[in-house]
C-alpha cells in the first residue's frame, strides 16, 4: 500500500547532522515578526557554521547576499501584484534564477515559510528534485482576509447582518481551502503556539509541530529606561497599524482618557485615521534598535489588543523590558501572559479598558508585574529555539528510498575516483541499454 507523502516525518530513518536547507519566505527584510524571526536564524546559521539559503523578495535586480554559510537570494518579481502597501507578490512565480540555482546546487531539504510565491517556488522545487518539504504557519491568513474584506465592504457589512456573515464564512473557507491545498505537500508544518496548534489542526492534515520564538533579553532591558516615574502613565502600542490588529479596542480605551499618553510605534493604512481619533497620540512609525528598545523601556504599560497573532513577538520584547501587558484573549499572545502575575488577559473591549484602567491607576501592581514579566522572558532565548528547529530539520527522513542513491550517484559523476568513473560509465551504460531495449519494446508493440 502507497504510504501517505505526510507518514514520512513520523519515522525518522535518515537523519540528517547538517542538512543544506532551502528557506522560501515572501517577507524577509520587511519589519515583522516573521521577517525578524528569519533575520536571526540567518544570524544563528552564520555563528554555527550551518549552510542555508534564503530565498525572498527583493526590490532590487535580483541578487545574492554571501554571507559565508548562509546566502539570501533576493528575488525581484517580474509582474508583482500589490496585496499591502509595500509587499506584493509576483504572477510568475517561478524565477529562472531560483531554479538554475537550485539546479546546481544540491539541497536536503525544503521549508516554505510562506504561502505566497516564494512559497509556491519551494513546493516545485521540492517536486522537482524530491526533497521533504517543511512548512510553516505564522499567519492567521484566512483571518486577515475576512477582515480586510469587511473592511472593504465598509458601512454596508455593518449594517447587513447577513452579508456580514456571509462574507465572513466564504473568505475564511476559501482562504481555508487555499492553505489545505499549499499545506498538504508538506511532511511537517510547524506552529509558533499551542492555540494556533488547535486552530490549524481543524483544516490541515500535515502533521504539526512547534517553533516558537525568543528574544533577546539584552537588546530588550528595562536599562534602557530614560523617562521619569513622575505624570500620567504611558501606553504603548507597538505593530502594524491595520484593520486586523483590532485597534478598536485601543482606541476607545484610550479616548475615555486623554489624559493617558500613548505610543503608537508602528506604521500601515490606518495611521491617519489613528491620529484622527487619538490626538494624544504619538506615532512614532517604525522603530528598530536602541530606538525601539528605549520605546519599550519608557512606557509603563503594553496594550496589545490584536485577536489574530499566531505568537505575539512584540509581547515577549514587552516583557523582557519590564512591562505588564494587557492582550486580547485570542491567538499566541495570551500564552505568553500568565494573567495575573505579567499581565491580563481581555475578552472583549470593556474588559480591555477595564484592565488598563486597573493597572494604570496602581503604580506598585504594574511594577510587580513587570518584574515577573522580566524573570519569564530571561528563559526564553533565540539559541534554544534555533538549536530545536535545526534538530527537526535533521530529522526529516527522505520522502523516496532512491534519493539516496540518486545523491550518491551525483556525486560520484563529479569525483575523480578510478573506481567513481568506472561505476558512472557502467550506469551510463546500463541507461543507454535500458532506454535501447525499451524504444525496441514499444517498435514491437507498434507493428503487432
Amino acid at each position: 500500500m502507497r504510504r501517505s507523502p505526510t507518514s514520512w516525518a513520523r519515522q525518522p530513518r535518515w537523519p540528517m547532522a547538517q542538512p543544506r536547507v532551502a528557506l522560501f519566505t515572501d517577507t524577509y527584510d520587511e519589519v515583522s515578526g516573521v521577517g525578524k524571526t528569519f533575520r536571526r536564524l540567518a544570524d544563528w546559521c552564520v555563528a554555527r557554521g550551518y549552510q542555508l539559503d534564503v530565498f525572498t523578495i527583493g526590490t532590487q535586480p535580483t541578487n545574492t547576499e554571501d554571507r559565508g554559510s548562509v546566502r539570501i537570494h533576493r528575488v525581484r518579481p517580474r509582474v508583482p501584484v500589490e496585496y499591502y502597501p509595500g509587499l506584493a507578490f509576483d504572477a510568475i512565480p517561478l524565477d529562472d534564477n531560483v531554479l538554475t540555482y537550485a539546479r546546481d546546487h544540491e539541497f536536503d531539504l525544503v521549508h516554505v515559510a510562506t504561502p505566497g510565491h516564494m512559497g509556491v517556488t519551494g513546493l516545485y522545487l521540492a517536486a522537482r528534485h524530491s526533497l521533504p518539504i517543511v512548512g510553516s504557519y505564522h499567519t492567521e491568513l484566512p483571518q486577515y482576509v475576512s477582515q480586510r474584506m469587511l473592511r472593504v465592504l465598509g458601512e454596508d457589512a455593518e449594517t447587513d447582518h447577513d452579508a456580514r456573515e456571509y462574507v465572513l464564512e466564504t473568505s475564511e473557507r476559501l482562504t481555508w481551502e487555499f492553505l489545505r491545498r499549499f499545506y498538504d505537500f508538506c511532511a511537517l508544518v510547524l506552529v509558533p503556539s499551542e492555540a494556533t496548534r488547535a486552530s490549524v489542526a481543524a483544516h490541515l492534515a500535515s502533521p504539526l509541530g512547534l517553533f516558537t520564538r525568543g528574544v533577546d533579553t539584552e537588546q530588550y532591558s528595562p536599562a534602557y529606561r530614560q523617562r521619569g516615574t513622575d505624570g500620567p502613565p504611558r501606553l504603548l502600542y507597538v505593530g502594524r497599524l491595520a484593520v486586523e490588529k483590532n485597534l478598536d479596542w485601543l482606541v476607545a480605551a484610550a479616548r475615555a482618557h486623554p489624559e493617558w499618553e500613548v505610543e503608537i510605534v508602528g506604521d500601515g493604512p490606518l495611521r491617519e485615521w489613528l491620529a484622527e481619533q487619538l490626538p494624544q497620540a504619538h506615532l512614532a512609525g517604525f522603530l528598530e534598535g536602541e530606538a525601539l528598545a528605549r520605546a519599550y523601556a519608557d512606557a509603563d504599560l503594553f496594550a496589545f489588543p490584536s485577536l489574530t497573532e499566531t505568537f505575539g513577538n512584540v509581547v515577549l520584547e514587552a516583557q523582557a523590558s519590564g512591562l505588564p501587558a494587557v492582550v486580547g484573549h485570542l491567538g499566541g499572545p495570551q500564552e505568553i501572559i500568565a494573567a495575573g502575575e505579567t499581565g491580563l488577559v481581555a475578552h472583549d473591549a470593556a474588559e480591555f479598558q477595564a484592565h488598563l484602567e486597573a493597572l494604570a491607576a496602581d503604580p506598585a501592581r504594574r511594577q510587580a508585574y513587570g518584574q515577573t514579566a522580566r524573570q519569564r522572558a530571561l528563559n526564553r532565548s533565540w539559541p534554544e529555539v534555533f538549536e530545536r528547529l535545526w534538530q527537526t530539520w535533521s530529522s526529516i527522513r527522505y520522502p523516496y528510498h532512491r534519493r539516496l542513491w540518486a545523491r550518491w550517484l551525483r556525486r560520484m559523476k563529479h569525483s575523480d575516483n578510478p573506481f567513481a568513473v568506472g561505476l558512472v560509465a557502467f550506469w551510463k551504460q546500463f541507461g543507454r541499454r535500458r532506454a535501447a531495449h525499451a524504444r525496441a519494446r514499444a517498435r514491437r508493440v507498434e507493428h503487432e
